[in-house]
């Protein structure tokens, strides 16, 4: 329901953005964590592991995190399927890429985290609650605002900083990191698995036996492949 709140002061707008960002956050993460387990199951044909689909809702979180002030909730069915999606797409190219990501974090946060910086400035609409000339007005591009476009270029161009900014601390430090050879796991710990060699134990109960199976295989005849990859990382 729309409320207006503009004769209610500064403090009844602020008790009404609180509970509008509750319920778009869990909109969205509802939202994204439905079309992720749709697009496991029909593109994949598989139903999703417990930390895959958990993946699929906190990107619906990370959706939400550049307009929750902003957006009314149902916008967030929008928001979150899309994120869904994106976080689904950008997990498989960089697994084409044969990038490693084992925790789709570059999906969930990158991936997502652009997205939502695109889509506030799209749907941001605060107007029906606290009125133009409050600070915490906002609108967007989709709900009628002449600003909108300035605020996706806004948008776009902090994003565009901020992947600067992290490639420019993130890449000497990793650069470093190899050079003194700590940055990746030794070869015997890559072939049994950290969760194995660190916790002596996988990470998920449903997959305990196929593991230590695989383990105990493995150290008997060693994938040539996994001998392969390490040799040609070794001089990187």
């Amino acid at each position: 329901a729309v409320v207006s709140t503009q004769s209610t002061g500064a403090a009844g707008q602020q008790e009404v953005l609180m509970g509008n960002i509750a319920v778009y956050t869990t909109v969205c993460a509802t939202s994204s964590g439905f079309v992720y387990f749709f697009l496991s199951v029909v593109l994949r044909k598989k139903v999703p592991e417990p930390g895959d689909l958990s993946n699929g809702m906190l990107a619906g979180l990370v959706c939400s995190t550049s307009g929750c002030s902003v957006i009314e909730p149902y916008y967030g069915i929008v928001i979150g399927g899309v994120g869904g999606a994106v976080v689904m797409m950008v997990s498989k190219l960089l697994n084409r890429l044969r990038i490693d990501d084992v925790v789709d974090a570059v999906a969930v946060h990158l991936g997502c985290g652009v997205w939502s910086a695109i889509s506030a400035p799209f749907f941001a609409n605060t107007n029906t609650k606290v009125g133009e000339n409050s600070p915490l007005y906002s609108c967007g591009i989709l709900t009628g605002c002449k600003d909108g476009w300035k605020y996706l270029g806004s948008n776009m161009l902090i994003t565009l900083l901020t992947i600067i900014y992290v490639t420019v601390i993130i890449a000497p430090t990793c650069f470093i990191l190899r050079q003194c050879r700590i940055l990746r796991i030794k070869v015997e710990s890559e072939r049994h698995g950290v969760d194995m060699v660190e916790f002596e134990g996988p990470a998920y109960s449903n997959d305990i036996k196929s593991r230590r199976t695989k383990m105990f295989n493995d150290v008997k005849n060693p994938s040539p492949r996994i001998g392969e990859v390490n040799r040609n990382c070794d001089g990187v």
